[in-house]
């Protein structure tokens, strides 16, 4: 398989919602989903992420309760939110938050790598989901979701592969975060391995549809 290469944009943080556009940035600039508040978008209190470990939420306040009655949340059991850029990380935290999914964070794809695979191969629950940034250090989105795709594809052909208490490596689904409106970087992507893309600036609504409608192509 081709490996994409990419350059690493450092992106400016806007003090509003933005849309990057193929005249003004990079294909694979990564801009900001939200303004730099300490309110979130849907006029709660912004609460903090801590990486790598598991959140849970309290029921959603009237001020989402609408969105959430007009959508159909996926039920993904475990879900890994992949973002270099703090601000994106943080929002995207709070959606899922939102949502009432559990979900652990990483920074780069590399990491994402590690703990996608030793859910696996060792004591926790598999992410059956996944949230990625494309532009990211060390390790970026497409090479990422690539190499999930070859251990998912190695654990389901290896006659040793562990079935501790009937967990199976099955195909997760994975949901690209892009600022680009280039239809060439979405090809990219699902040609990389993405099921879906998601163009930034990322709202609550289009967060729970995406995932709403991952688990109805999952089954």
């Amino acid at each position: 398989m081709s490996t994409v290469t990419h350059t690493k944009v450092q992106p400016e943080l806007p003090s509003a919602w933005s849309r990057a556009t193929p005249a003004s940035h990079p294909v694979q600039a990564d801009e900001v989903m939200a303004p730099q508040v300490d309110q979130d978008p849907t006029g709660d209190p912004l609460l903090e992420a801590t990486s790598t470990a598991p959140h849970t939420t309290e029921p959603p306040t009237s001020t989402t309760q609408s969105i959430l009655s007009s959508t159909t949340p996926a039920q993904f059991k475990r879900l890994l939110l992949v973002e270099s850029n703090g601000i994106n990380l943080k929002v995207l935290c709070f959606y899922v938050k939102k949502l009432r999914l559990p979900f652990v964070t990483a920074t780069n794809g590399a990491e994402a790598v590690r703990l996608y695979t030793h859910a696996i191969l060792g004591d926790k629950d598999p992410f059956d989901c996944v949230l990625m940034g494309l532009s990211m250090p060390v390790m970026d989105g497409f090479q990422a979701v690539q190499a999930i795709r070859q251990f998912e594809m190695q654990q389901a052909t290896d006659k040793n592969a562990p079935n501790d208490g009937g967990k199976v490596c099955s195909r997760s689904y994975v949901i690209a975060l892009t600022a680009s409106v280039v239809q060439g970087t979405h090809d990219t992507a699902i040609a990389s391995g993405f099921d879906d893309v998601l163009t930034k600036p990322i709202m609550l609504k289009k967060v729970a549809e995406a995932l709403d409608a991952g688990l109805r192509n999952a089954n």
